[in-house]
């Protein structure tokens, strides 16, 4: 199970000063700010970095990590500049390299890096060294082993997120690992409720070797059905790795 790694263009930006509704900083607060950045004092400005506070605080992208962004703020520039901000937008580190670790393996960050260079666009690419530690390959099926199946109880949510009309959702469950079941596994779907308990869930299991089942992680998505003519909404994902729940023996059987 290796590190979960994304690149993200977000839209968050910093809460410096009084923007307004329109994100347009004063021109006070833009001198600020522009001065902070070519002072490189990163870190007073990266401390109102929107996006870092949800992480910090679970709300959004959570229990991922990212590097220090040593670096000047890589949006909002003009074009065909190489460092020059836009004055009706804040500066702001809108273009990140993020990244979620299993329990057992770290990730390095060797390095991470922007191209001030490339001046076609408003924003100034990212890019970063990751080393990320040797996974051990299992054989899948053994001929001494019998085929297992996965049973998961009493699944429940509490509080999901709306996303109909009413202040409702319609909500289902996918259990999700292409190395380890021949299809995902699906839930029934309750019909408006933020608050669903679902039936016992079943999975057949493509792989028989209990250490490669131990090194798996189950990805769980929630999702809202909106209809066969729609597509259906995501409300939230978690992972889950099987290596705190599946105990072998010193025969490596299934304990």
């Amino acid at each position: 199970p290796y590190p979960l790694c994304a690149l993200a263009v977000s839209d968050e930006r910093p809460d410096f000063g009084e923007q307004g509704k329109l994100k347009e900083p004063s021109s006070k607060d833009f001198n600020a700010i522009v001065d902070l950045i070519k002072a490189k004092e990163y870190e007073k400005l990266f401390d109102k970095d929107q996006l870092s506070k949800q992480i910090k605080e679970q709300v959004a992208w959570q229990d991922f990590k990212e590097g220090k962004s040593d670096f000047s703020p890589t949006f909002k520039v003009l074009k065909g500049k190489n460092m020059q901000y836009d004055t009706k937008r804040s500066a702001a580190w809108c273009d990140r390299v993020l990244w979620k670790e299993n329990k057992k393996q770290s990730l390095t960050q060797v390095f991470l890096k922007s191209d001030e260079s490339i001046n076609t666009s408003d924003h100034k690419p990212v890019y970063s060294h990751l080393q990320i530690p040797y996974c051990p390959i299992f054989e899948n099926q053994l001929e001494d082993k019998e085929s297992f199946k996965i049973c998961f109880e009493e699944l429940k949510g509490e509080g999901l997120r709306s996303l109909d009309v009413g202040g409702k959702s319609d909500p289902y469950l996918l259990v999700i690992c292409p190395s380890l079941f021949f299809k995902d596994g699906r839930t029934g779907t309750k019909l408006k409720t933020l608050d669903p308990e679902w039936s016992d869930l079943f999975i057949n299991v493509a792989a028989n070797n209990p250490l490669m089942i131990k090194n798996q992680i189950l990805i769980f998505k929630a999702m809202d059905y909106d209809g066969a003519d729609h597509i259906d909404d995501l409300i939230g994902t978690q992972c889950l790795p099987l290596d705190d729940y599946v105990v072998i023996d010193k025969d490596r059987k299934l304990g």
